[in-house]
């Protein structure tokens, strides 16, 4: 909404601009930087025109760390892997990375860090060295700016893997795992392996990988793993993943661990000349056809968490393991390109599988209802035609709900291709005054069969609706802001308001019912609906009493 750059005594002003958006709070958030100062944001809405705004800003910190092995000889030559903690403390950020200088004397200097909590990880160049951490630090008034790290020697730990017979399990991936933040580790997750790792790479995370292995034919395998106390986490494509907290001794050690065997599903898609409708249309990394089975949630949806996943070979086949027991659902994910603005990843529901411990399925799937089709066709609004703008397709039969992109040539004509379903049209129309754009779905269904070609015709009226609202007392409710009601698609950005005598423009307005709601102070908002326009195109007058 406004910027400005303070003066030499420190003193700003900033002169209002046209909002970008409108959030529906008091006041305005003001935000202020400067170089070698954290930013800082005020803790509450600023209104215009104040003018005793005192912003005050600190300093960023530099904090030395210093390493000594063992013997407690200076370590000469590291690396530090740094982070900051979420406000949450449940995963890492890094908005702003420190400056990292090696002092020359044994230490290294870490500056520009922001306040608050902050975690490191030592990685030592001698070999013979662990890696030392996760060490927690704080960047505050009551805190050292020192961080002396003792960094272990690496200790060989032999980890042996057997399944529940007591055979060997070979092949199998191993990764001891920290916790850098206050989660607990979850082998579910990412954890970056610290070779060659930079401290970019722990944004967003929340654990890390201290040591990796695989087990060789014999099912051992061997880990040069600091001491103490961690989660081993093991996976295959033969048995369950593990995940196992583990004690690593300060001297060599072995480890004993059971895993469980896994399902396999050796699935097949038919018939095989419907799997060109489905190849891809760029060589981009993860567009290729792919299945995934995910779990299935009370209601009959599929879980947003894939469970395992397969690519497809070029002669429709795939594999998919570990799996777990249970009840499934496969889906093929494949990759269209919708139109010249829009390509999507499509989910297709294959079906329901019920899969035993242990067990080896066979299974084919049939793709020829899922073949993408094409459309085409042309918009209208008010029977003019709607020239160069964008629009959506949103196929709500059948889930899950997807969103497709058109553009409409100079002529208002548009061609998409699209997967099988039923459609409903919403377009986007430029609000007034702007910026933004009102989405306006539309009563139209259309329904698309796979492999067709559909010519489609769109109309729309932009339908205006004059609304007065009244209290319970029937007094007019003035000058009240009005909010939309989003749960139908239908969406206008900024903020409406009722003038003195209770009086509200929309336009266009929803089809449909639609509810608008109005903030009632401290007290819950106030609903305005169900309204609904009378059929028929142009304009309409309603009223409506709040509590009535």
């Amino acid at each position: 909404s406004g910027r400005a750059t303070s003066r030499a005594d420190g003193t700003f002003r900033i002169h209002r601009g046209a909002p970008r958006a409108d959030t529906g709070k008091r006041g305005v958030d003001l935000f202020a930087q400067a170089p070698g100062l954290e930013q800082v944001k005020t803790s509450e809405g600023v209104a215009w025109g104040q003018h005793d705004v005192e912003v005050v800003m600190q300093s960023l910190a530099t904090v030395v760390v210093r390493a000594l092995d063992a013997s407690g000889r200076p370590v000469r030559g590291f690396d530090v892997l740094h982070a900051r903690l979420a406000a949450d403390g449940l995963s890492l950020i890094d908005y702003a990375p420190p400056n990292v200088v090696d002092a020359g004397d044994g230490s290294v200097r870490l500056s520009a860090l922001r306040s608050g909590a902050h975690v490191l990880l030592l990685r030592a160049h001698d070999e013979r060295l662990a890696v030392a951490g996760p060490i927690p630090f704080a960047v505050d008034d009551a805190s050292s700016r020192e961080v002396l790290v003792h960094v272990c020697d690496r200790n060989q730990t032999e980890v042996e893997v057997v399944d529940t017979a007591g055979a060997p399990v070979p092949a199998c991936e191993l990764d001891l795992i920290a916790a850098m933040a206050r989660a607990p580790v979850d082998g579910a997750m990412p954890a970056p392996r610290v070779e060659g790792l930079r401290s970019e790479g722990l944004r967003g995370m929340r654990q890390v990988s201290l040591a990796h292995g695989s087990t060789d034919a014999s099912g051992v395998a061997h880990l040069g793993a600091p001491p103490g106390s961690f989660s081993l986490c093991l996976r295959c494509e033969t048995h369950l993943p593990l995940l196992a907290p583990v004690t690593i001794a300060g001297t060599a050690s072995r480890l004993r661990l059971v895993m469980e065997p896994a399902a396999v599903l050796h699935g097949r898609l038919v018939p095989a000349v419907a799997l060109r409708a489905f190849a891809p249309e760029c060589d981009e990394a993860g567009h290729g056809l792919a299945v995934v089975m995910r779990g299935i949630e009370p209601g009959g949806r599929a879980a947003a968490v894939d469970v395992a996943t397969a690519e497809v070979g070029a002669d429709g086949t795939f594999r998919l393991g570990a799996l777990p027991a249970g009840t499934f659902r496969i889906l093929l994910r494949a990759w269209l390109r919708c139109s010249d603005i829009h390509s999507a990843a499509i989910l297709h529901a294959l079906g329901d599988i019920d899969v035993a411990a242990g067990a080896r399925m066979e299974r084919d799937f049939p793709v020829d209802a899922y073949l993408p089709a094409a459309a085409s066709g042309v918009v209208l609004l008010d029977a003019e035609p709607v020239v160069g703008q964008q629009f959506f397709l949103q196929r709500i039969e059948p889930a899950p709900r997807l969103g497709v992109r058109v553009a409409t040539d100079g002529n208002g004509r548009f061609q998409t291709r699209l997967p099988p379903g039923v459609y409903q049209p919403q377009l986007a129309i430029p609000a007034q005054p702007g910026p933004g754009y009102v989405m306006l779905p539309l009563p139209q269904r259309c329904a698309i069969a796979a492999g067709a070609s559909e010519d489609l015709r769109i109309e729309a009226c932009a339908r205006r609706l004059r609304l007065r609202v009244l209290g319970s007392d029937g007094a007019p409710l003035a000058n009240r802001r009005i909010r939309t009601d989003n749960k139908n698609g239908y969406y206008r950005p900024g903020a409406l308001a009722t003038d003195a005598h209770g009086v509200v423009e929309l336009q266009p307005a929803p089809y449909g019912a639609f509810f608008l709601f109005a903030p009632d102070g401290d007290r819950a908002e106030l609903t305005i609906g169900p309204l609904e326009l009378p059929p028929g195109d142009g304009a309409a007058e309603l009223e409506f009493r709040v509590g009535g």
